[in-house]
């Protein structure tokens, strides 16, 4: 069935899950973090731009009103036809060409990313990374094809549940980064199933919290500290850092298929939604458009992305197969259930080594009962992550096995999901504040817990290979679920 609102359906959602991708891809030995990934730290100060006062200028942007153009279908890169490569190629060669005052260059796109979420301000670890993001791509986009005069331009996204290795087109070019692992730009290196697999991607996907997977105002859903995070880390040069990232085209495809896991999330119904208060539709950024005037843009204007932004996704469903622990039924959820002050608190704070740890909690009658009530969400959160700007660590985590470490797998009820924080700069700054997020325990793993006697959950130190990692530095303030 088609979701009236988004044009979403199920077989949409099943696809996205990567459901039909190529499993069994070859192990990465590369670690994380390593010199050989690292660039070079650049300088990046808040945007600006040609006009000095005014309406359009920095100080007085115009406020945004809504895409006028054709809707545009952004599809996936492996699908694109000759033509659409080179009308892409285009694009970026005239961007690239740009002078490097003109903010529409570019060097100075990379830089908007740079300051949000980089150097300068933080958009990652909140609610605010989905909507900002989109605004960011939709500018981006625009600029593109108002460069080559074409207003039904349209990027493209890296559909990388299924296209486990870089596409060619962006190996190529004027799309080619050269600062990229090399065996990326080969075409041999491929994403591993830990990262972008059907229980990596199902673990925030299947889950219902609004708070898990677009985040609240101090917590990042578990997509950004997921697949997002691995992503990035497991490309390399200038992804692997944020402050670096939009250096690469490549990153312009990744966050257009993160903006789309975002819409299918929400149109998949099932009591999913985006948060509903004032603070979060009213947070506004300021973005340079094709006409060289600066916007302010609001996250109201953009959740409704059809209508406001005119854009859509083609999204080459995949097979109709569903696993086991991807939805809740209906009768979970109108099961419903009021909220809970209980917490299960597993850890008041540690830092991390190499080694697998095992935290417990004891389970009360009222906590089972909340953990059985999959129609109401439970949560894991954790809080106070400080990890060094210079590097990215992956962890995952495991329910009710403390034998779990780096080779077991994803693919079983005890799994929870896993957390990547990439690096931000390979400055010596903070990384914008200790980061929190929130993982939704989808039913299989509500299940396990509830079934045991106590709560213990293993937090396993990790490597884009799925290894365990030669160093690690990372530590955490407090680790604890509750329910709604």
């Amino acid at each position: 069935m088609t979701d009236p609102k988004t044009g979403s359906s199920r077989r949409d959602f099943l696809s996205l899950v990567g459901l039909g991708a190529v499993s069994g891809a070859a192990a990465l030995t590369l670690p994380y973090g390593s010199a050989a990934h690292a660039a070079a730290a650049p300088s990046c100060a808040a945007p600006t731009g040609k006009l000095k006062s005014g309406a359009g200028s920095f100080n007085s942007p115009i406020a945004f009103k809504g895409d006028s153009g054709p809707l545009r279908t952004r599809k996936s890169m492996s699908k694109l036809t000759s033509a659409e490569l080179k009308k892409l190629d285009a694009a970026y060669k005239a961007m690239r060409a740009l002078p490097a005052s003109d903010p529409r260059s570019f060097a100075n796109q990379a830089n908007i990313h740079c300051w949000f979420c980089g150097m300068g301000e933080q958009i990652h670890g909140s609610y605010r990374f989905f909507p900002w993001h989109r605004a960011y791509l939709y500018f981006h986009e625009k600029i593109l094809g108002a460069l080559i005069n074409d207003p039904s331009f349209a990027l493209p996204y890296w559909d990388w549940a299924n296209d486990r290795a870089i596409p060619a087109g962006y190996r190529s070019g004027n799309l080619l980064n050269s600062t990229r692992d090399s065996a990326c730009n080969s075409g041999s290196k491929t994403l591993t199933d830990q990262l972008v697999g059907k229980a990596a991607l199902s673990r925030p996907l299947g889950g219902i919290a609004t708070a898990a997977f677009v985040g609240d105002e101090t917590h990042g859903g578990n997509l950004e500290f997921g697949p997002h995070g691995g992503v990035h880390i497991w490309a390399g040069g200038d992804m692997s850092q944020l402050d670096t990232a939009g250096r690469d085209p490549l990153f312009y495809g990744h966050h257009n298929n993160i903006d789309r896991y975002w819409a299918q999330w929400i149109g998949s119904g099932g009591g999913r939604a985006n948060p509903s208060s004032s603070a979060w539709l009213n947070t506004s950024w300021k973005f340079y458009g094709p006409d060289e005037k600066w916007y302010v843009i609001k996250v109201s204007d953009v959740v409704n992305y059809q209508t406001t932004l005119k854009q859509t996704w083609n999204h080459d469903p995949g097979p109709e197969e569903s696993p086991e622990q991807l939805y809740h039924s209906p009768g979970e959820l109108e099961a419903g259930g009021g909220s809970s002050a209980s917490e299960l608190n597993f850890s008041d704070g540690a830092n991390l080594d190499v080694n697998p740890r095992t935290y417990k909690a004891s389970l009360t009658a009222t906590h089972k009962k909340e953990l059985a009530n999959s129609g109401t969400p439970f949560t894991l959160r954790v809080q106070g992550i400080d990890v060094p700007t210079t590097d990215s660590v992956i962890v995952k985590l495991h329910a009710q096995d403390p034998s779990s470490n780096d080779g077991s797998s994803a693919d079983r009820p005890q799994y929870v999901g896993y957390l990547a924080v990439v690096a931000r700069s390979a400055g010596s700054m903070a990384h914008g504040g200790k980061l929190n997020t929130a993982l939704d325990l989808v039913p299989a793993v509500r299940q396990t817990i509830s079934s045991a006697s106590d709560a213990q959950l293993t937090v396993v130190p990790s490597s884009i290979g799925g290894r365990k990692p030669s160093k690690i530095t990372m530590s955490h303030q407090r680790i604890f679920g509750h329910s709604y």
